[in-house]
Protein backbone atom coordinates (compact mmCIF):
# COMPACT_ATOMS: atom_id res chain seq x y z
CA UNK A 1 0.00 0.00 0.00
CA UNK A 2 1.57 3.26 -0.50
CA UNK A 3 1.83 5.73 2.34
CA UNK A 4 -0.57 7.67 3.46
CA UNK A 5 -1.05 11.00 5.95
CA UNK A 6 0.29 10.70 9.35
CA UNK A 7 0.03 12.98 12.12
CA UNK A 8 2.41 14.00 14.61
CA UNK A 9 2.48 13.07 18.62
CA UNK A 10 3.70 16.68 19.34
CA UNK A 11 1.60 19.21 20.95
CA UNK A 12 2.70 21.19 17.94
CA UNK A 13 0.52 18.22 15.44
CA UNK A 14 -2.30 20.80 14.49
CA UNK A 15 0.42 23.24 12.04
CA UNK A 16 2.26 20.69 10.69
CA UNK A 17 -0.33 18.17 9.73
CA UNK A 18 -1.57 21.21 7.54
CA UNK A 19 -0.20 20.41 4.03
CA UNK A 20 -1.03 16.82 4.12
CA UNK A 21 -4.36 17.93 5.30
CA UNK A 22 -4.96 19.82 2.39
CA UNK A 23 -2.70 18.26 -0.54
CA UNK A 24 -3.85 14.68 -0.29
CA UNK A 25 -6.06 12.85 -1.96
CA UNK A 26 -6.70 9.02 -3.27
CA UNK A 27 -5.85 8.02 -6.21
CA UNK A 28 -8.25 7.16 -9.28
CA UNK A 29 -6.35 4.67 -11.55
CA UNK A 30 -8.48 2.44 -13.15
CA UNK A 31 -9.48 -0.93 -11.08
CA UNK A 32 -7.00 -3.45 -11.46
CA UNK A 33 -7.43 -7.08 -9.63
CA UNK A 34 -5.90 -7.74 -6.29
CA UNK A 35 -5.47 -11.66 -5.99
CA UNK A 36 -8.07 -13.06 -3.14
CA UNK A 37 -7.21 -12.55 0.28
CA UNK A 38 -6.30 -16.01 1.04
CA UNK A 39 -7.55 -17.44 4.55
CA UNK A 40 -5.09 -19.76 6.40
CA UNK A 41 -6.75 -22.21 8.73
CA UNK A 42 -3.46 -23.86 10.38
CA UNK A 43 -4.25 -27.07 12.53
CA UNK A 44 -1.18 -28.65 14.40
CA UNK A 45 0.01 -31.44 16.29
CA UNK A 46 1.44 -30.34 19.20
CA UNK A 47 4.19 -33.00 21.28
CA UNK A 48 2.54 -35.90 22.82
CA UNK A 49 2.73 -35.73 27.26
CA UNK A 50 5.88 -37.50 28.02
CA UNK A 51 4.18 -40.33 29.64
CA UNK A 52 3.48 -44.28 29.58
CA UNK A 53 2.56 -45.31 26.15
CA UNK A 54 -0.81 -45.74 26.83
CA UNK A 55 -1.70 -42.20 27.79
CA UNK A 56 0.33 -41.71 24.78
CA UNK A 57 -1.95 -43.64 22.77
CA UNK A 58 -4.63 -42.21 24.10
CA UNK A 59 -3.37 -38.71 23.59
CA UNK A 60 -2.80 -39.72 20.33
CA UNK A 61 -6.40 -40.57 19.51
CA UNK A 62 -7.49 -37.33 20.77
CA UNK A 63 -5.75 -35.61 18.66
CA UNK A 64 -6.90 -38.05 16.10
CA UNK A 65 -10.55 -37.67 16.86
CA UNK A 66 -10.57 -34.13 17.36
CA UNK A 67 -8.91 -33.23 13.44
CA UNK A 68 -11.10 -35.79 12.09
CA UNK A 69 -14.10 -33.48 13.77
CA UNK A 70 -12.64 -30.30 12.05
CA UNK A 71 -12.37 -32.01 8.83
CA UNK A 72 -16.03 -32.89 8.71
CA UNK A 73 -16.76 -28.94 9.47
CA UNK A 74 -14.32 -27.91 6.94
CA UNK A 75 -14.66 -30.26 3.82
CA UNK A 76 -17.97 -29.39 2.71
CA UNK A 77 -17.05 -25.85 2.75
CA UNK A 78 -13.79 -26.77 0.21
CA UNK A 79 -11.66 -25.21 3.60
CA UNK A 80 -8.31 -26.22 2.91
CA UNK A 81 -6.17 -27.12 6.05
CA UNK A 82 -2.44 -26.29 6.82
CA UNK A 83 -1.30 -29.52 8.79
CA UNK A 84 2.12 -29.62 10.57
CA UNK A 85 2.62 -32.17 13.74
CA UNK A 86 5.00 -33.37 15.52
CA UNK A 87 7.12 -36.83 15.27
CA UNK A 88 6.10 -38.56 18.00
CA UNK A 89 2.14 -38.12 16.38
CA UNK A 90 3.37 -39.21 13.01
CA UNK A 91 5.62 -42.42 14.60
CA UNK A 92 1.91 -43.23 15.60
CA UNK A 93 0.48 -43.05 12.20
CA UNK A 94 3.34 -45.20 10.79
CA UNK A 95 2.94 -47.84 13.15
CA UNK A 96 -0.67 -48.15 12.88
CA UNK A 97 0.49 -48.56 9.02
CA UNK A 98 -1.36 -47.47 5.92
CA UNK A 99 -4.85 -49.23 6.44
CA UNK A 100 -4.81 -47.25 10.16
CA UNK A 101 -6.80 -44.25 11.13
CA UNK A 102 -3.80 -42.38 10.98
CA UNK A 103 -3.43 -43.11 7.79
CA UNK A 104 -6.57 -42.05 6.69
CA UNK A 105 -6.41 -38.97 8.92
CA UNK A 106 -4.06 -37.96 6.55
CA UNK A 107 -5.20 -39.00 3.49
CA UNK A 108 -8.01 -36.57 4.37
CA UNK A 109 -5.81 -33.77 5.05
CA UNK A 110 -3.99 -34.14 2.16
CA UNK A 111 -7.50 -33.71 -0.26
CA UNK A 112 -7.75 -30.77 1.67
CA UNK A 113 -4.91 -28.58 0.91
CA UNK A 114 -1.66 -30.70 0.09
CA UNK A 115 0.04 -29.69 2.74
CA UNK A 116 1.27 -32.29 5.98
CA UNK A 117 4.52 -30.37 7.52
CA UNK A 118 6.38 -30.34 10.55
CA UNK A 119 5.93 -28.59 13.81
CA UNK A 120 8.15 -28.84 16.79
CA UNK A 121 9.00 -27.37 19.92
CA UNK A 122 12.21 -29.38 21.46
CA UNK A 123 11.56 -32.59 21.05
CA UNK A 124 14.11 -35.55 20.05
CA UNK A 125 13.56 -39.20 19.16
CA UNK A 126 15.57 -40.97 21.91
CA UNK A 127 13.53 -44.11 20.89
CA UNK A 128 10.24 -45.55 20.20
CA UNK A 129 7.59 -43.57 21.20
CA UNK A 130 10.43 -41.69 23.25
CA UNK A 131 10.96 -38.03 22.66
CA UNK A 132 12.47 -36.09 25.34
CA UNK A 133 13.16 -32.21 25.36
CA UNK A 134 16.45 -30.64 25.22
CA UNK A 135 16.74 -28.53 28.16
CA UNK A 136 17.11 -24.64 27.87
CA UNK A 137 20.08 -23.24 26.10
CA UNK A 138 19.96 -25.82 23.58
CA UNK A 139 22.85 -26.04 21.09
CA UNK A 140 23.04 -25.20 17.33
CA UNK A 141 23.52 -29.24 17.02
CA UNK A 142 20.70 -30.28 19.23
CA UNK A 143 18.45 -28.11 17.48
CA UNK A 144 19.46 -29.86 14.14
CA UNK A 145 18.59 -32.82 15.50
CA UNK A 146 14.93 -32.37 17.15
CA UNK A 147 14.57 -30.85 13.04
CA UNK A 148 15.86 -33.54 11.64
CA UNK A 149 13.80 -36.13 13.68
CA UNK A 150 10.72 -34.66 13.41
CA UNK A 151 10.94 -33.74 9.81
CA UNK A 152 12.10 -37.56 9.55
CA UNK A 153 8.81 -38.87 10.72
CA UNK A 154 6.35 -36.26 9.50
CA UNK A 155 8.07 -38.11 6.01
CA UNK A 156 7.65 -41.32 6.93
CA UNK A 157 4.07 -41.03 7.78
CA UNK A 158 3.62 -39.04 4.47
CA UNK A 159 4.95 -42.02 2.32
CA UNK A 160 2.80 -44.42 4.84
CA UNK A 161 -0.81 -42.66 4.22
CA UNK A 162 -0.32 -41.39 0.35
CA UNK A 163 2.28 -44.30 -0.60
CA UNK A 164 5.79 -44.41 -2.16
CA UNK A 165 6.52 -42.24 -4.05
CA UNK A 166 3.80 -39.94 -2.98
CA UNK A 167 1.54 -37.90 -5.27
CA UNK A 168 3.79 -35.11 -4.87
CA UNK A 169 7.93 -34.93 -4.17
CA UNK A 170 8.07 -34.97 -0.59
CA UNK A 171 9.61 -31.79 -0.04
CA UNK A 172 6.45 -30.10 -1.62
CA UNK A 173 4.43 -31.37 0.53
CA UNK A 174 6.31 -31.24 3.71
CA UNK A 175 7.25 -27.65 2.66
CA UNK A 176 6.62 -25.79 6.12
CA UNK A 177 8.33 -25.64 9.43
CA UNK A 178 7.61 -24.26 12.96
CA UNK A 179 9.73 -24.81 15.69
CA UNK A 180 10.37 -23.63 19.00
CA UNK A 181 14.47 -23.92 18.60
CA UNK A 182 16.43 -23.27 17.21
CA UNK A 183 16.02 -19.73 19.67
CA UNK A 184 17.58 -17.12 18.09
CA UNK A 185 16.65 -15.80 14.88
CA UNK A 186 20.05 -15.37 13.19
CA UNK A 187 20.29 -19.49 13.86
CA UNK A 188 16.40 -20.23 12.64
CA UNK A 189 17.70 -18.82 9.54
CA UNK A 190 20.71 -20.82 9.09
CA UNK A 191 18.56 -23.99 9.89
CA UNK A 192 15.64 -23.49 7.54
CA UNK A 193 18.93 -22.83 4.96
CA UNK A 194 20.48 -26.48 6.14
CA UNK A 195 17.75 -28.03 5.86
CA UNK A 196 16.21 -25.88 2.27
CA UNK A 197 13.24 -24.99 3.28
CA UNK A 198 11.27 -21.56 2.37
CA UNK A 199 8.53 -21.33 4.44
CA UNK A 200 7.98 -20.57 8.08
CA UNK A 201 4.63 -21.39 9.68
CA UNK A 202 2.90 -18.01 11.42
CA UNK A 203 3.88 -16.72 14.70
CA UNK A 204 7.05 -14.98 15.17
CA UNK A 205 5.33 -11.79 13.30
CA UNK A 206 2.24 -12.04 15.59
CA UNK A 207 3.82 -9.07 18.36
CA UNK A 208 2.64 -7.01 15.35
CA UNK A 209 -0.84 -7.46 16.63
CA UNK A 210 0.57 -5.65 19.85
CA UNK A 211 1.77 -2.77 18.18
CA UNK A 212 -1.26 -2.02 15.69
CA UNK A 213 -4.35 -4.58 17.20
CA UNK A 214 -4.34 -6.70 13.96
CA UNK A 215 -1.92 -9.00 12.09
CA UNK A 216 0.35 -8.19 9.05
CA UNK A 217 -1.43 -8.93 5.62
CA UNK A 218 1.05 -9.89 3.03
CA UNK A 219 3.83 -12.64 2.88
CA UNK A 220 6.91 -11.35 2.84
CA UNK A 221 10.54 -12.58 3.85
CA UNK A 222 11.72 -11.41 7.29
CA UNK A 223 14.94 -9.95 8.13
CA UNK A 224 17.48 -11.59 10.39
CA UNK A 225 17.11 -8.62 12.72
CA UNK A 226 13.82 -8.08 13.07
CA UNK A 227 10.89 -10.62 12.26
CA UNK A 228 8.71 -8.12 11.14
CA UNK A 229 11.32 -6.24 8.75
CA UNK A 230 11.82 -7.60 5.31
CA UNK A 231 15.08 -8.71 3.77
CA UNK A 232 14.60 -9.67 0.07
CA UNK A 233 17.37 -11.55 0.23
CA UNK A 234 15.83 -13.60 3.56
CA UNK A 235 16.15 -17.37 3.97
CA UNK A 236 12.34 -18.02 3.88
CA UNK A 237 8.82 -16.37 3.31
CA UNK A 238 6.67 -16.03 6.30
CA UNK A 239 2.89 -16.37 6.20
CA UNK A 240 1.31 -14.46 8.50
CA UNK A 241 -1.98 -15.65 10.60
CA UNK A 242 -3.10 -15.05 14.22
CA UNK A 243 -2.74 -16.77 17.25
CA UNK A 244 -5.37 -19.50 18.32
CA UNK A 245 -9.04 -19.26 17.72
CA UNK A 246 -11.53 -18.77 20.09
CA UNK A 247 -8.49 -18.11 22.87
CA UNK A 248 -8.45 -14.53 24.18
CA UNK A 249 -4.89 -14.35 26.02
CA UNK A 250 -1.08 -14.16 26.73
CA UNK A 251 0.60 -15.60 22.94
CA UNK A 252 3.66 -15.16 21.67
CA UNK A 253 4.07 -12.62 24.87
CA UNK A 254 1.36 -10.36 23.15
CA UNK A 255 -2.23 -10.04 24.71
CA UNK A 256 -4.82 -11.05 21.53
CA UNK A 257 -8.34 -11.50 21.40
CA UNK A 258 -9.14 -14.59 18.88
CA UNK A 259 -12.43 -15.01 19.60
CA UNK A 260 -14.73 -14.66 16.90
CA UNK A 261 -16.45 -11.59 17.29
CA UNK A 262 -12.84 -10.00 16.93
CA UNK A 263 -11.28 -12.21 14.52
CA UNK A 264 -14.66 -11.06 12.05
CA UNK A 265 -13.52 -7.62 12.66
CA UNK A 266 -9.81 -8.21 12.04
CA UNK A 267 -10.67 -9.81 8.61
CA UNK A 268 -13.05 -6.61 7.65
CA UNK A 269 -10.15 -4.61 8.23
CA UNK A 270 -7.55 -6.97 5.73
CA UNK A 271 -10.93 -6.87 3.41
CA UNK A 272 -10.83 -3.07 3.58
CA UNK A 273 -7.39 -2.97 3.04
CA UNK A 274 -7.59 -4.89 0.17
CA UNK A 275 -10.57 -3.60 -1.17
CA UNK A 276 -8.88 -0.49 -1.53
CA UNK A 277 -5.85 -1.51 -3.24
CA UNK A 278 -8.33 -3.40 -5.92
CA UNK A 279 -10.45 -0.48 -6.10
CA UNK A 280 -7.96 1.89 -6.86
CA UNK A 281 -5.80 -0.40 -9.41
CA UNK A 282 -3.09 -0.58 -6.84
CA UNK A 283 -0.19 -2.56 -7.61
CA UNK A 284 -1.08 -6.55 -6.70
CA UNK A 285 0.01 -8.04 -3.56
CA UNK A 286 -0.44 -11.44 -2.39
CA UNK A 287 -2.71 -11.26 0.61
CA UNK A 288 -2.97 -13.32 4.17
CA UNK A 289 -5.56 -13.67 6.82
CA UNK A 290 -5.87 -16.30 9.07
CA UNK A 291 -5.67 -18.43 12.63
CA UNK A 292 -4.04 -21.24 14.61
CA UNK A 293 -5.52 -23.98 15.95
CA UNK A 294 -3.85 -27.22 17.61
CA UNK A 295 -5.93 -30.62 17.50
CA UNK A 296 -6.11 -30.39 20.99
CA UNK A 297 -8.05 -27.62 21.47
CA UNK A 298 -11.04 -28.77 19.30
CA UNK A 299 -12.05 -30.50 22.21
CA UNK A 300 -16.36 -31.19 22.64
CA UNK A 301 -17.44 -28.24 23.89
CA UNK A 302 -14.65 -25.86 23.66
CA UNK A 303 -14.75 -22.05 22.45
CA UNK A 304 -12.25 -23.01 19.68
CA UNK A 305 -14.58 -25.42 18.21
CA UNK A 306 -17.96 -23.18 18.72
CA UNK A 307 -15.45 -19.95 17.27
CA UNK A 308 -14.06 -21.74 14.27
CA UNK A 309 -17.51 -23.08 13.10
CA UNK A 310 -18.91 -19.52 13.21
CA UNK A 311 -15.80 -18.13 11.32
CA UNK A 312 -15.81 -20.94 8.65
CA UNK A 313 -19.50 -20.17 8.17
CA UNK A 314 -19.01 -16.51 8.17
CA UNK A 315 -16.61 -16.22 5.84
CA UNK A 316 -17.97 -18.94 3.11
CA UNK A 317 -21.54 -16.72 3.33
CA UNK A 318 -19.54 -13.36 2.69
CA UNK A 319 -16.22 -13.55 1.26
CA UNK A 320 -14.83 -17.16 0.02
CA UNK A 321 -15.40 -17.57 -3.60
CA UNK A 322 -17.78 -14.02 -3.94
CA UNK A 323 -16.95 -11.54 -6.70
CA UNK A 324 -16.57 -7.74 -4.97
CA UNK A 325 -18.08 -4.55 -7.34
CA UNK A 326 -14.82 -4.69 -9.71
CA UNK A 327 -15.06 -8.19 -10.74
CA UNK A 328 -12.49 -9.45 -7.91
CA UNK A 329 -13.07 -12.73 -5.93
CA UNK A 330 -12.61 -11.35 -2.16
CA UNK A 331 -10.90 -14.22 -0.99
CA UNK A 332 -10.34 -18.29 -1.01
CA UNK A 333 -9.04 -20.77 1.11
CA UNK A 334 -5.37 -21.17 1.10
CA UNK A 335 -2.65 -22.74 2.83
CA UNK A 336 0.90 -21.73 4.44
CA UNK A 337 1.95 -23.78 1.40
CA UNK A 338 -0.16 -22.57 -1.35
CA UNK A 339 0.35 -18.75 -0.65
CA UNK A 340 3.99 -18.98 -0.61
CA UNK A 341 3.88 -20.47 -3.53
CA UNK A 342 1.92 -17.32 -4.90
CA UNK A 343 4.47 -15.39 -2.88
CA UNK A 344 7.39 -16.99 -5.18
CA UNK A 345 5.51 -16.08 -8.29
CA UNK A 346 5.08 -12.63 -7.17
CA UNK A 347 8.06 -12.40 -6.24
CA UNK A 348 9.69 -13.11 -9.38
CA UNK A 349 6.97 -10.91 -11.62
CA UNK A 350 7.93 -8.09 -9.31
CA UNK A 351 11.82 -7.74 -8.55
CA UNK A 352 13.18 -5.83 -5.80
CA UNK A 353 9.90 -4.61 -4.78
CA UNK A 354 8.93 -4.91 -1.14
CA UNK A 355 5.62 -6.68 -0.02
CA UNK A 356 5.87 -5.48 3.87
CA UNK A 357 8.20 -4.21 5.56
CA UNK A 358 8.02 -2.60 9.19
CA UNK A 359 10.19 -1.46 11.94
CA UNK A 360 8.67 -4.09 14.50
CA UNK A 361 9.17 -2.12 17.41
CA UNK A 362 6.59 1.28 18.37
CA UNK A 363 3.58 2.06 16.71
CA UNK A 364 5.23 4.70 14.13
CA UNK A 365 2.10 6.15 11.61
CA UNK A 366 4.98 7.15 9.07
CA UNK A 367 6.25 3.75 8.90
CA UNK A 368 2.22 2.04 8.83
CA UNK A 369 1.14 0.39 5.15
CA UNK A 370 -1.97 -0.24 5.65
CA UNK A 371 -4.88 2.46 5.59
CA UNK A 372 -4.43 4.13 9.10
CA UNK A 373 -7.90 5.68 9.66
CA UNK A 374 -9.13 1.94 9.45
CA UNK A 375 -7.02 0.89 12.25
CA UNK A 376 -7.43 3.71 14.42
CA UNK A 377 -11.18 3.72 13.82
CA UNK A 378 -11.52 0.34 14.42
CA UNK A 379 -8.86 -0.26 17.05
CA UNK A 380 -10.05 -2.35 19.79
CA UNK A 381 -13.79 -2.95 18.40
CA UNK A 382 -15.46 -6.22 17.76
CA UNK A 383 -18.19 -7.68 15.10
CA UNK A 384 -21.32 -7.23 16.63
CA UNK A 385 -23.59 -8.43 13.56
CA UNK A 386 -23.65 -8.11 9.62
CA UNK A 387 -26.16 -5.06 8.77
CA UNK A 388 -28.59 -5.09 5.77
CA UNK A 389 -29.94 -1.59 4.83
CA UNK A 390 -30.59 -2.34 1.71
CA UNK A 391 -30.08 0.59 -1.07
CA UNK A 392 -26.70 -1.44 -2.29
CA UNK A 393 -25.33 -0.71 1.38
CA UNK A 394 -22.56 -3.17 2.77
CA UNK A 395 -22.42 -2.87 6.36
CA UNK A 396 -21.25 -4.25 9.67
CA UNK A 397 -21.81 -3.41 13.61
CA UNK A 398 -18.95 -3.13 15.45
CA UNK A 399 -18.35 -2.20 19.03
CA UNK A 400 -15.87 -1.12 21.56
CA UNK A 401 -17.10 -1.95 24.83
CA UNK A 402 -20.34 -0.25 25.56
CA UNK A 403 -19.60 2.60 22.00
CA UNK A 404 -20.77 1.46 19.05
CA UNK A 405 -19.15 1.24 15.20
CA UNK A 406 -20.66 0.89 11.66
CA UNK A 407 -18.66 0.53 8.56
CA UNK A 408 -20.72 0.99 5.09
CA UNK A 409 -19.81 1.40 2.12
CA UNK A 410 -21.96 1.25 -1.38
CA UNK A 411 -20.66 0.10 -5.00
CA UNK A 412 -23.66 2.14 -6.63
CA UNK A 413 -24.05 6.06 -6.08
CA UNK A 414 -24.11 7.53 -2.70
CA UNK A 415 -27.04 6.93 -0.69
CA UNK A 416 -28.14 8.53 2.82
CA UNK A 417 -28.52 6.07 5.91
CA UNK A 418 -30.01 6.56 8.93
CA UNK A 419 -27.78 5.32 11.68
CA UNK A 420 -29.24 6.75 14.66
CA UNK A 421 -30.64 3.88 16.25
CA UNK A 422 -27.24 2.05 16.26
CA UNK A 423 -24.69 5.25 17.04
CA UNK A 424 -25.68 8.06 19.29
CA UNK A 425 -25.28 11.81 18.90
CA UNK A 426 -22.92 13.18 18.31
CA UNK A 427 -20.61 10.79 16.18
CA UNK A 428 -17.52 10.97 14.25
CA UNK A 429 -18.35 10.11 10.33
CA UNK A 430 -15.17 9.02 9.00
CA UNK A 431 -13.70 8.21 5.29
CA UNK A 432 -12.11 5.00 5.80
CA UNK A 433 -9.42 5.94 2.75
CA UNK A 434 -8.78 9.49 3.71
CA UNK A 435 -9.05 10.09 7.18
CA UNK A 436 -11.63 13.11 7.03
CA UNK A 437 -13.77 13.77 9.16
CA UNK A 438 -17.16 13.61 7.17
CA UNK A 439 -19.95 15.07 9.78
CA UNK A 440 -21.40 14.25 13.09
CA UNK A 441 -25.01 13.52 12.52
CA UNK A 442 -25.72 9.36 12.62
CA UNK A 443 -28.91 9.84 11.16
CA UNK A 444 -27.85 11.23 7.75
CA UNK A 445 -24.89 9.65 6.88
CA UNK A 446 -23.75 9.48 3.50
CA UNK A 447 -22.50 6.17 2.14
CA UNK A 448 -20.53 5.73 -1.24
CA UNK A 449 -17.68 4.15 -2.45
CA UNK A 450 -15.65 5.05 -0.03
CA UNK A 451 -16.35 3.19 2.87
CA UNK A 452 -17.34 5.49 6.52
CA UNK A 453 -16.45 4.45 9.78
CA UNK A 454 -19.68 5.89 11.84
CA UNK A 455 -18.04 5.72 15.77
CA UNK A 456 -20.20 6.99 18.89
CA UNK A 457 -18.88 9.15 21.23
CA UNK A 458 -16.73 11.96 19.44
CA UNK A 459 -15.05 13.99 22.12
CA UNK A 460 -16.74 17.14 23.24
CA UNK A 461 -15.51 20.62 24.73
CA UNK A 462 -17.71 22.47 27.12
CA UNK A 463 -16.94 25.95 29.18
CA UNK A 464 -18.09 25.92 32.83
CA UNK A 465 -18.35 29.71 34.74
CA UNK A 466 -18.21 33.30 33.63
CA UNK A 467 -15.21 34.19 31.38
CA UNK A 468 -14.42 37.56 33.39
CA UNK A 469 -11.28 39.16 34.10
CA UNK A 470 -10.37 37.97 37.89
CA UNK A 471 -12.45 35.03 37.15
CA UNK A 472 -11.80 31.19 36.88
CA UNK A 473 -13.17 29.05 34.40
CA UNK A 474 -12.76 25.61 33.61
CA UNK A 475 -12.96 23.50 30.49
CA UNK A 476 -13.51 20.13 29.70
CA UNK A 477 -12.81 17.37 27.31
CA UNK A 478 -15.00 14.84 27.21
CA UNK A 479 -14.16 11.45 25.23
CA UNK A 480 -12.41 7.48 25.76
CA UNK A 481 -12.00 7.04 28.84
CA UNK A 482 -7.67 6.56 30.45
CA UNK A 483 -6.80 8.51 27.02
CA UNK A 484 -5.23 11.92 27.29
CA UNK A 485 -6.96 15.07 27.05
CA UNK A 486 -5.59 18.33 25.78
CA UNK A 487 -6.43 21.51 25.47
CA UNK A 488 -5.72 23.99 23.28
CA UNK A 489 -6.26 28.03 22.88
CA UNK A 490 -6.02 30.93 19.86
CA UNK A 491 -6.84 34.42 19.10
CA UNK A 492 -8.34 33.60 15.74
CA UNK A 493 -10.90 30.24 14.59
CA UNK A 494 -10.37 28.37 11.53
CA UNK A 495 -12.30 25.34 9.51
CA UNK A 496 -10.07 22.82 8.16
CA UNK A 497 -10.94 19.41 7.38
CA UNK A 498 -7.64 16.94 8.50
CA UNK A 499 -6.92 13.36 7.99
CA UNK A 500 -7.25 11.67 11.41
CA UNK A 501 -7.71 14.35 13.01
CA UNK A 502 -10.84 16.14 12.36
CA UNK A 503 -11.83 19.57 11.99
CA UNK A 504 -9.36 22.02 13.43
CA UNK A 505 -11.62 25.21 14.18
CA UNK A 506 -8.67 26.97 16.29
CA UNK A 507 -5.94 29.12 13.98
CA UNK A 508 -2.58 26.76 13.95
CA UNK A 509 -0.56 30.00 13.82
CA UNK A 510 1.62 31.61 16.33
CA UNK A 511 -0.89 32.24 18.93
CA UNK A 512 -1.65 28.89 19.65
CA UNK A 513 -1.26 27.79 23.04
CA UNK A 514 -1.75 24.40 25.33
CA UNK A 515 -3.28 25.55 28.03
CA UNK A 516 -3.62 22.14 29.93
CA UNK A 517 -3.14 18.14 29.77
CA UNK A 518 -4.73 15.37 31.94
CA UNK A 519 -5.75 11.68 32.02
CA UNK A 520 -9.56 11.19 31.35
CA UNK A 521 -9.88 8.78 34.16
CA UNK A 522 -14.03 8.69 34.06
CA UNK A 523 -13.95 10.24 30.54
CA UNK A 524 -13.42 13.86 31.03
CA UNK A 525 -10.78 16.10 32.38
CA UNK A 526 -11.07 19.24 33.46
CA UNK A 527 -8.72 22.25 33.20
CA UNK A 528 -8.94 25.29 35.41
CA UNK A 529 -8.18 29.00 34.01
CA UNK A 530 -8.11 32.13 35.86
CA UNK A 531 -8.33 35.25 33.86
CA UNK A 532 -5.94 37.92 34.60
CA UNK A 533 -8.10 41.07 36.12
CA UNK A 534 -6.77 43.42 33.40
CA UNK A 535 -9.14 45.78 32.00
CA UNK A 536 -7.19 45.72 28.40
CA UNK A 537 -8.62 41.65 28.22
CA UNK A 538 -12.35 42.57 28.16
CA UNK A 539 -14.05 41.86 25.02
CA UNK A 540 -10.95 39.86 23.63
CA UNK A 541 -11.79 36.57 21.40
CA UNK A 542 -10.05 33.07 22.53
CA UNK A 543 -11.07 30.41 20.36
CA UNK A 544 -10.80 26.82 22.54
CA UNK A 545 -10.42 23.08 21.25
CA UNK A 546 -9.35 20.36 22.93
CA UNK A 547 -7.65 16.68 21.77
CA UNK A 548 -8.76 13.13 22.45
CA UNK A 549 -4.82 11.25 22.07
CA UNK A 550 -5.51 7.56 22.39
CA UNK A 551 -3.12 4.69 22.22
CA UNK A 552 -4.17 4.51 18.55
CA UNK A 553 -3.93 7.77 17.17
CA UNK A 554 -5.52 11.49 18.26
CA UNK A 555 -8.80 13.17 17.53
CA UNK A 556 -9.89 16.64 18.17
CA UNK A 557 -13.41 17.78 19.98
CA UNK A 558 -16.28 17.95 17.24
CA UNK A 559 -17.05 21.25 18.61
CA UNK A 560 -14.70 24.11 20.15
CA UNK A 561 -15.35 27.47 22.18
CA UNK A 562 -15.60 31.19 21.18
CA UNK A 563 -14.72 32.74 24.54
CA UNK A 564 -15.20 36.82 24.98
CA UNK A 565 -13.83 38.19 28.04
CA UNK A 566 -16.20 40.11 30.23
Amino acid sequence: MPPHPRHKSSLVIIGLLLPAALLWCVPSAPAQSQPPINIIFDMHADPLPQSAYPDKLNYYTMQLDNGNWVLDQTAPLGVEISFLACGEFMEFVVQQGSAGSGAAFLQRIYASGEQIASHSHSEYRNGAFDWPSFPPGATYLQSKQSWQDNIDWVNSAITTALGFPPPKPLEEINAVKGAHLPKTEAEYHDMMRDFGLEVRQGGAEEDFYGIYDHYIMNPFRPSVDNYMSEDLSGAFVAVPQGAVIGKDGIHHNVFQDMTAPNVKRIFIQTYLNWRYGDRHGLPEKVWAFGWGSHNHDYQPGSQTRSDMVEMINWLDQNFVGKADATGSVMANWGTQAGTAGEYFAWETAHPGVSSFDSNGTHLDWDDYQYLQAVCEELWNTHHVADLDPGSGIKAWHLARGPLDVVVAFCDSGTVPLDLSTIVATPCRVVGAETGVLLGIDPSNVLVGVEPVIVTAAAPTMSLQGTPAIGQTIRFTIRGEPDAQGLIFASTSPAFINSPHLGWIQISPDSSLKTLGKGIMQNGSFTQPVTIPFNPSLVGKKFYIQGLENRDNGMTLTIDSLEVTIQ
